[in-house]
């Protein structure tokens, strides 16, 4: 790291001294001499520079006050130097002005990076604290259903009602189940150590495998298709986080399609040797500066949605631990498109 030293005169600002990590870049020691120091160091003033006010260095006795130091933005590059400036006595008794400078823009780059990493953690942390709040009362509510109906049906005789109730507790179930696995995968995550069982995968049969568990749902707002004609590929990859993943898009188009479909696809991306996975929905849509954050954690798409806000960041770490990307497009009123890339199998 080099430090650049200059002197010049007090009061008329001619150059007196510079050090070779000073003249270097301005091709030599010549190049300072009879100048003024803005004329030697800039090529555009015609008058005094930032540097050039001095009178704080010295007192009402002509004698040198202090060492000041601050930091300065070279404006050209925007390089940062930490600038010292103070008052000596030259060589020949006259009043003189040192100016030493230090290349600290590497210091300044990793403050910014950890200002921006200290407010992302702050943000987080925020995040994290309203999504437990929220924990409280998503567990709670599934709970008191299944508790409340539980009572309930203890007490009926008539079949049809216990149906309709036992139905009830059986989406609630379902739901605390969703939550807790959410939570339970979320700190293996964290942790590092959220299990993959690796295998090869024909794509057609799992996207079948993943068809079927929709079939046979009939309370399905909008149908849940296929794509057709698509072509066969084999992909090493752990097949229940891969459907982890595909079943969360489909859930979550289920949640905000109201009319439509919602349809399954893969394909090769051109130039590469990785699938895209897509699930197309013809929802509500996603506003632009939201679809931005969807993958991030403890982020919902709606408030008024149950679930915790992890699911979508959940497929991001299973997607990109299996070497692959995820993605989203959507417009509002028009649909949303979740889609991932993964590896073909060699």
């Amino acid at each position: 790291m080099g430090v650049d030293i200059y002197v010049n005169s007090f009061d008329s600002h001619d150059m007196l001294y510079a050090n070779r990590s000073m003249v270097e870049p301005y091709g030599g020691i010549e190049h300072f001499w009879g100048k003024k120091c803005w004329e030697a160091l800039y090529s555009d003033k015609t008058g005094e520079c930032e540097f050039c006010p001095k009178r704080h260095l010295i007192d009402e006795n002509g004698h040198p006050t202090k060492v000041y130091s601050w930091d300065y933005q070279r404006p050209f590059d925007k390089c940062w130097f930490r600038v010292f400036s103070a008052a000596f006595a030259w060589v020949d008794g006259q009043m003189a002005h040192v100016i030493t400078s230090v290349d600290i823009d590497h210091q300044k780059k990793i403050e910014e990076e950890l200002r921006v990493a200290k407010d992302k953690a702050e943000h987080l942390d925020r995040l994290k604290s309203a999504f437990l709040a929220n924990m409280s009362h998503e567990i709670r509510t599934p709970l008191n259903s299944i508790v409340g109906f539980a009572s309930i049906i203890a007490e009926l005789d008539a079949r049809e009602e216990r149906q309709e109730y036992l139905a009830i507790m059986q989406e609630n179930t379902e739901l605390l189940l969703q939550l807790i696995s959410d939570i339970l995968d979320l700190a293996k995550i964290e942790a590092g150590t959220l299990d993959y069982n690796m295998g090869y995968v024909d794509v057609s049969d799992f996207c079948k495998d993943v068809m079927r568990n929709y079939d046979m749902k009939e309370d399905k707002a909008v149908p849940v298709l296929l794509a057709p004609d698509l072509p066969d590929y084999r992909i090493y990859t752990d097949k229940k986080r891969l459907m982890q993943v595909v079943t969360n898009f489909i859930n979550n188009a289920l949640k905000f399609t109201s009319e439509g479909q919602i349809l399954l696809e893969y394909h090769p991306v051109e130039g590469t040797d990785q699938i895209e996975f897509s699930v197309t929905d013809t929802g509500m849509g996603i506003a632009p500066d939201a679809v931005a954050t969807v993958f991030d954690r403890f982020v919902r798409l709606n408030t008024f949605a149950k679930g915790t806000g992890l699911g979508l960041s959940i497929c991001k770490s299973i997607i990109e631990h299996l070497g692959g990307t995820i993605g989203a497009e959507s417009e509002l009123g028009v649909g949303s498109r979740f889609w991932f890339r993964h590896p073909c199998a060699e």
